[in-house]
């Protein structure tokens, strides 16, 4: 291992112990990476790495309150119930990425400061620009029409601003009490309000840009595509406390960040065990550690974390980028309802792997009777819902004939629903190829690194523009939505056939 980067200098100061033969290197694709100099054999520990410099929500907390000490606040009422438990991580990184601004500019370092805030050298290589749908122009919005994540990308923007506004005001009475302490007031700055002019003209603040907020969104982008289960450290997944007070009733242990583990891109098929290693009479230390269950044959070669079957929906999600391929895809499917309080339920339909045909060629669902078999549906718990509203509360047929003939009225159920949907997210594919005209591919960089958001008010005639590495993205994650559209109206519209076959046949 070199010590010419400034990362592992910090890494190595820190504790981290990286195999030798590994060092870091600036990929133009997958940027700041981990390679190897030379081959490494199956279940080699390419990392330990002390639990200590691991960031959890208790030492988020813990560091935000040494960072008021600092200004002069020994007793910072700051309990640990004011934010969800992952909220304490992001307040921290945001704060870590605005005192790397401010030292930048500083007349004078603050050794009181770079202590209060120990992992400013890590937060500094978190990449400025992650390409997740938080942070796309209001054209790069248009995108995804059509698709499940126009919902959820709406929700995630005005929770952020929820939770900004929360985390923003429990730091905002602290810091009025600070006088003449300059980074104490870069913060009160940088961390102001949404001003509600802005709320009233883009209640999801999708085209306005506020800087605050805007760094709020890139904390959790970077949050959630570089954290790791709690339990990696030995902290149970359990219900926390404020999960057991009441507070948050739905929280548990938040995921954890764990410098330098995030450094190894992922990739498939490159199996890893992750351990904890309590401390010893050996070594006095908590160690997380990572071993690759793969060789890497040639040198010099990128070495890989694993991400696991995640869907080309879940990436582009969380983690900015997409795949090139559609096996693993999922498509979400909701039923609509009359009652605008009532929670539909989602569904996913997956293509089963050939594998998982072959094992299914003889099996058969639950709608087994002598005169029809049902084929394997990939997604029965859509099919099931169906049938229960079909029947309307009435009881379930229980002849064969009629329990074929309800399967049929499921199936033509299922259909109109698919080729709704189908029709929808044609249109809409029509209309987002027609936007490169309109919005030419973005060739020059944003103002603001990674905020690609307009500093003028919310005006849908204010430019915008396509990053290519977005158009890429999404287009590959809506040819992966459509790919399983039609492979849901086929198998539907084969098996509607197989039901009109037995049925001639009863007459």
């Amino acid at each position: 291992m070199t010590s010419e980067h400034p990362l592992l200098r910090w890494l190595a100061a820190s504790g981290v112990e990286l195999h030798d033969s590994l060092y870091l290197e600036q990929d133009p694709s997958t940027g700041l990476s981990v390679y190897t100099a030379e081959p490494l054999a199956r279940d080699t520990t390419v990392i330990r790495v002390p639990k200590s410099l691991c960031i959890t929500s208790v030492t988020a907390r813990e560091r935000i309150e040494a960072l008021l000490a600092v200004f002069g606040i020994a007793e910072s009422g700051l309990e640990a119930s004011a934010l969800p438990a992952p909220d304490w991580i992001l307040l921290y990184i945001a704060t870590c990425r605005l005192a790397t601004e401010y030292l930048s500019t500083a007349s004078e370092l603050s050794d009181d400061l770079a202590a209060a805030l120990p992992h400013l050298a890590y937060v500094d290589y978190i990449p400025k620009t992650i390409e997740t749908p938080l942070h796309f122009s209001p054209a790069e919005l248009m995108l995804l029409s059509a698709t499940p994540l126009v919902g959820s990308t709406e929700r995630r923007l005005q929770e952020t601003i929820v939770d900004y506004e929360r985390a923003r005001s429990l730091l905002e009475a602290p810091l009025q009490q600070v006088s003449g302490h300059p980074f104490a007031a870069f913060l009160a700055t940088r961390l102001g309000s949404v001003p509600q002019e802005q709320l009233d003209a883009d209640a999801l603040m999708a085209k306005t840009f506020h800087e605050g907020l805007e760094l709020w969104r890139w904390a959790e982008s970077a949050f959630t595509s570089r954290s790791f289960p709690a339990r990696l450290v030995g902290i149970s997944d359990a219900p926390s406390e404020e999960a057991s007070s009441g507070a948050y009733p739905s929280a548990r242990s938040a995921p954890i960040l764990i410098p330098a583990y995030d450094t190894f891109n992922h990739a498939r098929a490159r199996p890893v065990t992750w351990t904890f290693s309590a401390a010893s009479e050996v070594d006095s230390r908590d160690m997380v550690c990572m071993t690759i269950n793969y060789a890497v044959e040639a040198a010099p070669a990128q070495v890989y974390n694993n991400y696991g079957g995640k869907s080309n929906e879940e990436l582009l999600a969380g983690y900015g980028f997409t795949l090139d391929t559609i096996t693993e895809d999922t498509l979400a499917l909701k039923i609509g309802s009359d009652d605008p309080n009532a929670q539909a339920k989602t569904h996913y339909w997956a293509i089963p792997s050939a594998s998982t045909e072959s094992e299914n060629d003889d099996s058969i669902s639950t709608g087994t009777s002598e005169l029809f078999t049902r084929a394997q549906c990939a997604c029965p718990s859509l099919l099931d819902e169906i049938e229960t509203r079909v029947l309307q509360g009435e009881a379930a047929p229980t002849s064969d004939e009629d329990r074929l003939d309800l399967y049929g009225s499921v199936l033509e159920t299922l259909e109109a629903l698919l080729l709704s949907k189908r029709k929808a997210f044609r249109a809409s594919q029509k209309q987002i190829e027609a936007l490169q005209s309109t919005f030419p591919l973005q060739t020059t960089h944003c103002e603001s690194p990674g905020w690609h958001r307009s500093s003028a008010a919310a005006d849908p005639s204010q430019p915008s523009s396509l990053r290519p590495t977005v158009w890429h993205n999404v287009m590959q994650y809506r040819a992966g939505q459509l790919h399983l559209l039609n492979h849901a109206v086929e198998w539907t519209r084969t098996e509607l056939a197989r039901v009109a076959d037995a049925l001639d046949d009863l007459e």
